[in-house]
């Protein structure tokens, strides 16, 4: 499933900018329409060849496969950074490229072979445009680790590599819509805070993806306005002081 998968990103990010008339598919979709105009490759590659019947079995083995697939990918270890400005009072953020897509902090999968911080470094880089790879390492540099269900991921603090003046552009095609400083005292820090919706001043809906669960798992009795200032003071002192934390698993959010 992984070729099918770069088959898939190579169909949304370069077929359909030559033709913007081709529809953008699901992965799910894709796969099923590519066993569908190449039922050979399919079917040698699970052994399945003939028949229509032997073609309905493969369909079956196609959604079992995603469903294996996926539940792979959401168990791989993901990595990224919160990007602090210069003043610790804002992060750089980015938002997916689809038009619901909520904001988050610039992380993705480990490859194969790869540590936590070369993770983060090539994640930040191919969402931001920014380097940081020597600015984290899996010894001392200050992170957050949080388990999310079954996946582990670990938020690496970058202080003053960047400022709002800095450039930004994703170098990645079809998966970054926007990139943003927004202040740490607006971001959700409570599990409620972190599921509702939000309007910038000019009336734009928006949401944020996995941002309250770096900061409630540690302190979980500490709700409401009050919440928000120590979010703000926790960054800072983990920038400060601390190299390490960890928590147990908690909820998608």
């Amino acid at each position: 499933m992984f070729i099918v998968e770069q088959a898939h990103w190579y169909y949304e990010d370069h077929c359909r900018d030559a033709d913007p008339s081709l529809p953008s598919l699901s992965l799910r979709v894709f796969a099923h329409s590519l066993a569908a105009h190449c039922p050979d490759a399919f079917s040698t590659a699970f052994g399945k060849r003939g028949n229509q019947q032997q073609t309905t079995a493969l369909i079956h083995d196609i959604d079992a496969a995603m469903a294996q697939f996926n539940a792979f990918k959401a168990r791989v270890p993901t990595a990224g950074a919160a990007l602090l400005d210069p003043t610790l009072t804002k992060v750089l953020m980015v938002k997916g490229y689809k038009k619901d897509a909520s904001w988050g902090f610039p992380r993705g999968k480990l490859s194969k072979g790869e540590t936590a911080s070369e993770c983060a470094a090539r994640e930040v880089l191919e969402e931001t445009g920014i380097d940081i790879s020597g600015l984290v390492d899996d010894g001392a540099s200050p992170r957050i680790e949080v388990d999310v269900g079954s996946q582990a991921t670990t938020l690496f603090i970058v202080a003053g590599a960047a400022s709002e003046e800095t450039p930004v552009a994703a170098l990645v095609r079809g998966e970054i819509g926007d990139i943003a400083w927004h202040l740490l005292a607006d971001l959700p820090s409570t599990r409620e805070a972190g599921l509702l919706t939000y309007k910038t001043a000019a009336g734009v809906k928006h949401r944020f993806w996995r941002v309250s669960v770096f900061l409630f798992c540690f302190w979980p009795d500490v709700q409401g306005d009050t919440t928000r200032f120590f979010f703000h003071v926790y960054f800072i002192f983990l920038v400060s002081s601390i190299s390490l934390h960890r928590c147990g698993p908690t909820s998608s959010r």
